[in-house]
């Protein structure tokens, strides 16, 4: 019932909030998303991946496909692609969700519980910092999607009934920089994130469902401003818009019902990556051979 209560808290203040301060609507980059964009034998690829590796049934798998194909559809780029990037003497792969190699951009998307944290894996950010370094005049976002659907685990729907609960159960969504993303990851401030360093799961920083919520609320009490702030950043380094998703849009023909947008980006992408390459060109990382029946 607590979970029930914080998502219903959730929904209130999205409500509030966005009616005082939304900007304008965001337009997206394709009305309609379908399955003919996507690579059906690599998303077959990933599917086993992500079921063998993260040990996610379907539902987990598909839940996070919808969430791919909307962040496509909003901000253009191709879902499922796989990368290699040189990493000292070897190669390594990444995985993004959707990736624009026109306009040099990359999305990680992710689908919560309204009042569930975000885990941030040590495995994922690595390999995106590998990518960033030899590949700089690249913009990465983290798109975190917030839906009500409390225990995908046990669903029992089809993929089409998942998919129409997601267009019309989805609460809002977080856009995030790679700058702000790792400080998020890299934060020991037990008020915005714990970390986990056990051998049961992958290593990680989850960043707690109160942190992600923060960044809703109204500027200058405790909204993203303040949150950058607390990460030890410069909140004049970021463009802060609150905007909405689009009126008209649609995920394999499931009508998406409008969602508040908190779209964060860097005011000097240049700058920020002069600083990201100063500190990081000298870390090494360990990453596993990738087994060669992916």
């Amino acid at each position: 019932m607590g979970k029930k209560r914080n998502g219903e808290r959730l929904s209130k203040l999205v409500d509030r909030i966005w009616m005082t301060h939304c900007m304008k609507p965001l337009s997206p980059v394709i009305k309609k998303v379908h399955r003919k964009d996507v690579d059906t034998s690599l998303m077959k690829r990933f599917r086993s991946r992500q079921e063998t590796l993260f040990e996610r049934d379907w539902k987990h798998v598909k839940l996070g496909y919808f969430y791919e194909l909307a962040t496509a559809g909003l901000y253009g780029g191709l879902v499922k692609r796989e990368l290699e990037v040189p990493y000292g003497d070897s190669v390594i792969e990444v995985y993004p969700d959707v990736l624009d190699e026109n306009n040099e951009l990359m999305f990680e998307s992710k689908g919560c519980f309204s009042s569930e944290s975000q885990n941030l894996e040590d495995d994922q950010i690595e390999r995106y910092i590998a990518f960033q370094l030899s590949n700089s005049g690249y913009q990465l976002y983290y798109v975190i999607y917030r839906h009500s659907l409390k225990k995908i685990r046990t669903y029992q729907g089809s993929e089409e009934d998942l998919f129409e609960y997601l267009s019309k159960n989805t609460c809002c969504s977080f856009v995030l920089p790679f700058s702000v993303v790792l400080k998020l990851h890299e934060t020991r401030d037990s008020e915005l994130a714990w970390r986990y360093d056990g051998q049961f799961w992958t290593p990680n920083t989850s960043v707690k469902s109160r942190t992600i919520n923060r960044f809703l609320e109204a500027p200058g009490v405790s909204g993203a401003e303040e949150v950058l702030k607390q990460l030890g950043l410069n909140p004049g380094d970021y463009v802060i818009e609150r905007l909405m998703s689009p009126m008209s849009f649609y995920v394999q023909d499931h009508d998406v019902r409008p969602f508040p947008v908190l779209f964060v980006r860097d005011v000097n992408h240049e700058s920020w990556i002069q600083t990201f390459l100063d500190s990081y060109s000298e870390v090494s990382f360990d990453f596993p051979v990738p087994d060669e029946d992916f």
